[in-house]
């Protein structure tokens, strides 16, 4: 779970404005949150969020809520919230991958 996570890359007492804080809050949130949905969702919802991320002008590390993904769900999230929940699906399915496989 570290890695899903990344507190492997925390930075050590960084300022609250850091983006490596904000990447890490994101994380975590979406690892919660995705954590409950099933199989299906988390393939459509990572399919949604890497199209919304392939569009022209998509500011991965920008942490102004410029971006709707309506699979997703209602809100407006920052791009570096979507980068998060795209590593976070891609951990999370390659953990489920390794366990299957032992």
């Amino acid at each position: 779970r570290r890695r899903l996570v990344g507190l492997r890359d925390a930075p050590s007492g960084p300022a609250a404005d850091d983006p490596g804080v904000a990447a890490l809050s994101f994380r975590i949130n979406w690892l919660r949150r995705a954590t409950g949905w099933d199989e299906n969702r988390r393939g459509s919802v990572r399919r949604a969020v890497a199209s919304a991320m392939e569009a022209p002008g998509f500011d991965r590390d920008g942490l102004s809520r410029a971006y709707r993904v309506p699979e997703l769900d209602n809100a407006s999230h920052a791009g570096a919230s979507l980068a998060a929940l795209l590593d976070v699906l891609d951990a999370l399915t390659e953990s489920e991958s390794e366990g299957r496989a032992q």
